[in-house]
């Protein structure tokens, strides 16, 4: 199964390790489904999460638009969903 998951519920689950986005990451890095991405969407990403009151909240390693980009299957512009 492939997702496209909004910035929202990934900023919420490095934020809170419990609840429905949390739930959902961590199918996400245990292979139940790929995560598809763009550069637009890693862009807002990483927007999100320099946020400060994000920044505050999130871990640094468990953050990073590298991290996503690493272990999602990138997608076009043209396929990216905004």
């Amino acid at each position: 199964m492939r997702v496209v998951l909004d910035t929202n519920i990934l900023v919420s689950a490095l934020i809170a390790p419990s609840g429905n986005p949390a739930a959902i990451y961590n199918a996400w890095e245990q292979g139940k489904f790929t995560l598809l991405t763009c550069g637009e969407h890693l862009d807002e990403l990483r927007a999100a999460l320099q946020k400060p009151r994000a920044a505050d909240l999130i871990k640094p390693y468990k953050a990073g638009p590298s991290s996503i980009r690493s272990k999602s299957s990138p997608r076009t512009s043209s396929n990216c969903l905004t």
